[in-house]
């Protein structure tokens, strides 16, 4: 069998679901009865695959779609955690230098407070 459409084909394909399922059937005493619902069948089974088809294609779509915002998601949050680290090593830095001056007042008022001592003492 040929895979181009015959005219019986052609003609099926312009009917509706409805009428194709009516026809596969089998109408009683149609001379053409079983070609006919062979046929009907046939369209009907490449109508199911196509539409199997499209709502495949839709639903990989979809997938392309919500892979594309969780990747979009992900860098933004990526992002946010590469701030908020830069954000933490700063705030190190200055918790350093911060411990660091507080060091160095705490060495400058003990310095003071020999000195005081010594010249108190002293007198």
């Amino acid at each position: 069998m040929s895979s181009e459409p015959n005219a019986l084909e052609l003609a099926l394909r312009s009917k509706s679901d409805d009428e194709l399922e009516r026809i596969a059937e089998g109408t009683p005493g149609a001379f053409l009865q079983p070609m006919e619902a062979r046929l009907a069948r046939k369209v009907l089974a490449d109508r199911e695959a196509a539409r199997r088809g499209k709502r495949e294609e839709a639903q990989e779509a979809e997938a392309n779609s919500i892979a594309s915002e969780a990747n979009r998601r992900a860098l933004e949050a990526n992002r946010a955690a590469e701030a908020a680290y830069s954000a933490a090593s700063r705030a190190e830095r200055w918790a350093r230098w911060a411990v660091i001056l507080a060091l160095v007042a705490l060495a400058v008022s003990a310095q003071d407070q020999i000195l005081a001592f010594i010249f108190v003492g002293a007198s």
